[in-house]
């Protein structure tokens, strides 16, 4: 590698080494000398691809590393440590702008995030903590064999299924492409829980969740959610699967940062089939709690799946997960902010960010951090649409404004009724007026 300057710096290696990466040679400067100064040895990269060499021949106990960055951004370098280091922290550098980002990054498996501009008070014991907990991995895994619990990525079968590719990663489960030895051909997508190092009690109960999830999408028989296959235990390894259809597409997020790549009657039907799959959803008892545009796939024609349901409300469950927040800050309810009990009126809240959002092409509510994002959803009212676009339509308006209702007593309640109001958009030849219900006072 050429250059001290734009690739690698070295000064060492030992229990605590650190891998900062960033395209900004200040900021890598700025960290590595306070760094430094707490007796940290620390190297620099410039991106991730000169990250991913370097560790090729280096071991390091923690990797601070940017979210934006060319090539290889640090959400894919994350993607790519978790997959060929699972036991090295990683620490993500956000701008404010970026928080959301960085939030379901931790969800996938980043060990924290810090903002800009920096707090070195909170650099330091981030840090500190994820080394302590980088040790304890280590040592917990020389407690058990590494081919057992680390070579899920590296394995070409699972049971009856061949796996082709990995096609996605989160910080409790990977994703694969496989084929059924049986059926030869024919794709699925393999979800499978990691078997990690925690107590027999945790392990079980997450196991237990993962079943339940499985077992919730496979009660549910609709052409608009993914469908369920197979799912049950690898019994020789313990370990947890499911297998669901491949849908080659792109998730709705895709087309909301595309705009001009959907016209709005492909909108109006995406939406309709999404509320269509929560009239099933809520059928059954079951509040999905996650509904967001990375939780919705369109194929090539056009069609929509809604995925994951891993945080899914279950009728007469008690489980519960241990994220402070159940569900993604800007797409969460008002009363989501202070319980995870919540029920399916939480889902038509964030169906209705979601319509806003695909309709409009922004949020109705922007913040730079969770507890803003729980000011604004909590008490602030969003822009009306028709500020954004004189000619959107009254009836949409009218039924957004019901579905973003502050307290669920007064919100929409029916994914039928939002069904049934895409539908008579895309039947009538002239689109029908609002009902008049809603008025102005729910808008700015």
């Amino acid at each position: 590698m050429a250059g001290t300057e734009s690739t690698v710096l070295g000064i060492g290696l030992d229990n605590n080494t650190i891998l900062v990466v960033d395209d900004d040679l200040g900021i890598r400067k700025l960290l590595r000398k306070l760094l430094e100064r707490e007796k940290f040895k620390v190297y620099e990269a410039e991106d991730g691809l000169v990250a991913l060499e370097f560790l090729k021949d280096h071991k390091v106990n923690a990797v601070i590393t940017d979210v934006l960055m060319p090539r290889l951004s640090g959400i894919q370098l994350l993607a790519e440590v978790k997959k060929l280091y699972p036991l090295v922290p990683v620490i993500l550098i956000t701008g404010k702008p970026a928080l959301e980002a960085a939030v379901e990054c931790m969800k996938n498996g980043a060990f924290d995030y810090i903002s800009k501009p920096f707090d070195f008070g909170n650099i330091s014991s981030t840090l500190k903590t994820a080394l302590v907990e980088h040790l304890v991995q280590v040592e917990k895994s020389r407690q058990a064999p590494l081919d057992k619990i680390y070579s899920i990525s590296n394995r070409r079968f699972f049971g009856d299924y061949k796996i082709l590719q990995i096609i996605g990663e989160g910080n409790i489960g990977v994703i694969f492409m496989v084929e059924n030895v049986k059926i030869p051909r024919v794709r699925y997508a393999l979800k499978v829980l990691k078997p990690v190092h925690i107590s027999d009690e945790k392990r079980n109960k997450s196991f237990e969740r993962f079943i339940k999830e499985a077992e919730v999408i496979a009660s549910l028989k609709h052409k608009n959610i993914i469908e369920v296959v197979d799912y049950g235990f690898i019994e020789e390894e313990k370990i947890p699967y499911m297998v669901m259809e491949y849908i080659k597409g792109r998730p709705l997020n895709y087309y909301i940062s595309n705009n001009s790549k959907l016209d709005f009657r492909q909108k109006c039907k995406i939406l309709m089939e999404i509320a269509s799959a929560l009239v099933e959803v809520h059928a059954k008892g079951f509040c999905h709690r996650d509904i967001k545009p990375h939780n919705v796939i369109i194929d090539h024609d056009l069609n929509s799946k809604l995925t994951d349901f891993g945080i899914a409300k279950i009728p007469d469950s008690e489980m519960t997960l241990t994220y402070e927040l159940i569900g993604s800050p800007a797409y969460l309810s008002p009363e989501g902010f202070t319980s995870s009990r919540v029920d399916y009126r939480a889902d038509i809240f964030s169906f209705g960010i979601m319509a806003y959002e695909l309709l409009l092409g922004e949020k109705p509510f922007v913040a730079e951090s969770i507890s803003r994002y729980a000011h604004l959803i909590q008490y602030e009212l969003p822009i009306a649409p028709v500020k954004h676009d004189p000619d959107f339509p009254d009836v949409l308006q009218d039924l957004i404004a019901g579905m973003l209702q502050k307290d669920p007593q007064d919100r929409i309640s029916d994914a039928a009724h939002i069904e049934d109001v895409f539908k008579g958009v895309l039947d009538e030849t002239e689109i029908p007026a609002g009902t008049g219900k809603y008025s102005q006072k729910d808008w700015v």
